[in-house]
């Protein structure tokens, strides 16, 4: 339950006087019981339900706790509440010491031994132990974790830590832990040991926990690998060797280069920018992702591939890798991409016809042969005749026909010709 304090406004707490005695006799119906006025410095206090406790030449009413944290109670005119204390508040007058409320509170525990039988207090040495007293209980200090661990010495600075490879760090309250030969391996040179991750250096420092619990922390540091072997970490693009040099970015933000690499690698083309490794290629700005015969890779931002460069219900994935298992549908575009999709459809080819994965695997001597919409070729025995035109071609249906007025024409055999315009 909120205890109720004593309002900062003081006009809200306004002694009685002549003009307002009218107001005072409504007061004086709500104490229905309790002790009768008296007088004080020559004015009357009537404390109504509470207990008027006399103390020096001053009258203190004392009252129940949740009547004094009533809405609308207000203490009688001269006092003001100085708040709570365990079952009881008190209405005294204004700038009461805190010793004095003491004396007010334990005269009415005399009074009132029952009131007070859930309390443990009123003043800190009614408590044991360095407790204080709060609200009536005792509180018993809290309880300070060590900042060493088991087995460890707590230390002004690190001059007085154990010498020969002994445990000593920083805690974060300035003081140093030390205790005999860590059993297992410390930070590594250049390393400070903290006593946890939260005294870590920022901004992608080292930072990791020991065996022993301590942590290991340093300044920004680049990976060993970050450069390939015969070349070197440089700041920027700008510091690259020139002509063709090996010049790519590293996840850090250093660049390496070196001298032209020894495989002939297919270079990255305009607007693409070569890197270490595919771990770029996650950030989805990067729509040209590949690697280099190098072991670089390529990463440009250039428009998507046509929606168009996989057939409906299709799936454009990297690589042949990437297509579906079991027969599914699997070509390559011309982009460098390739297209999978579900099982193709059993009548590809046509009754008689043999599915193959390329043209030089077609019958000879005028065979059929033709390509699929899904990259793969279709032949079989010599065709009826009538065949394509000479400079026509001949494809599995008008959807592979040129564009742009270009002869399309079906064929008997279910098959189709198409040249250009003209």
């Amino acid at each position: 339950m909120e205890k109720w304090r004593p309002s900062p406004d003081p006009t809200e707490e306004t002694p009685m006087s002549i003009q307002t005695r009218a107001s005072a006799l409504i007061m004086a119906a709500l104490f229905v019981a309790g002790c009768g006025p008296t007088e004080t410095n020559n004015q009357e206090i009537d404390c109504g339900q509470g207990d008027a406790i006399e103390h020096g030449d001053q009258t203190y009413c004392v009252y129940e706790a949740e009547l004094l944290i009533e809405n609308g109670f207000l203490c009688p005119a001269g006092l003001v509440s100085s708040g709570t204390f365990g079952p009881v508040g008190v209405c005294a007058p204004r700038g009461v010491g805190t010793g004095t409320l003491v004396d007010i509170y334990k005269k009415h525990r005399d009074m009132h031994m029952l009131a007070w039988s859930d309390s443990e207090c009123i003043e800190a040495a009614e408590c044991d132990g360095g407790s204080t007293c709060d609200d009536a209980a005792c509180v018993a200090p809290p309880v300070t974790e060590p900042a060493c661990k088991d087995g460890e010495t707590e230390v002004a600075d690190s001059s007085a830590c154990l010498q020969d490879d002994a445990i000593c760090y920083e805690n974060a309250d300035g003081t140093w832990c030390t205790g005999p030969d860590a059993s297992t391996p410390s930070c590594q040179d250049g390393e400070t040991e903290v006593a946890d991750s939260s005294m870590c250096l920022q901004d992608d420092a080292i930072c990791y926990e020991n065996d022993n619990g301590t942590w290991c922390t340093a300044p920004d540091s680049t990976p060993i690998d970050a450069c390939r072997d015969g070349e070197t970490e440089v700041a920027d693009s700008g510091s690259c060797l020139q002509d063709d040099a090996v010049c790519y970015e590293n996840a850090n933000g250093s660049w390496c280069t070196g001298p032209d690499s020894s495989t002939p690698t297919t270079p990255c083309e305009d607007g693409e920018m070569e890197v270490a490794d595919a771990g770029i290629c996650a950030d989805p700005i990067y729509t040209v992702c590949y690697e280099n015969d190098n072991g670089t890779w390529c990463a440009g931002t250039g428009d998507p591939l046509p929606s168009s460069a996989c057939a409906e219900g299709e799936t454009e994935v990297m690589d042949s890798g990437g297509c579906l298992q079991d027969d599914a549908v699997c070509y390559e575009n011309a982009n460098g991409t390739w297209c999978t999709g579900p099982d193709a459809p059993a009548s590809v080819c046509q009754d008689g016809e043999t599915e193959v994965a390329d043209s030089s695997m077609c019958l000879q001597d005028d065979a059929v042969c033709y390509e699929n919409a899904n990259g793969t070729w279709c032949t079989g025995p010599d065709a009826p005749t009538p065949s394509c035109q000479d400079g026509e071609t001949e494809v599995a249906d008008s959807s592979m026909c040129l564009q742009d007025d270009a002869i399309c024409y079906e064929n008997d055999n279910g098959t189709w010709c198409t040249a250009p315009a003209g």
